[in-house]
């Protein structure tokens, strides 16, 4: 097992929960009510509340960017696989977690 980067690890999590950041600052300005589907039409068919749209999908990011740094990391035929290939499950998710 190689070890884990515990810098990258936590600037990739920092990264992940950024959006929950940025909506805690424009919490004032978000409507109480967010849309969270729009139909073929392009109008919004369903609602959530604030703060389970600001915070929730993120943590289920951070939930799902923590598994994979674990299991990537116990992964047993890893030291055969090039230094690259831990990169992606690493970088992945907190950069496609932007709001």
């Amino acid at each position: 097992m190689r070890k884990i980067s515990k810098t990258l690890f936590l600037i990739s999590s920092v990264i992940t929960l950024l959006p929950i950041f940025i909506g805690l600052l424009l919490w004032n300005r978000l409507p109480a009510q967010l849309p969270s589907h729009f139909g073929l039409s392009g109008e919004a068919d369903a609602w959530i509340g604030k703060p389970f749209a600001v915070v929730v999908p993120y943590l289920i990011l951070l939930a799902v960017h923590l598994l994979c740094i674990f299991l990537t990391h116990r992964d047993p035929g890893q030291e055969q696989q090039n230094r690259g290939s831990a990169t992606p499950p690493r970088w992945v998710l907190p950069l496609t977690s932007r709001p």
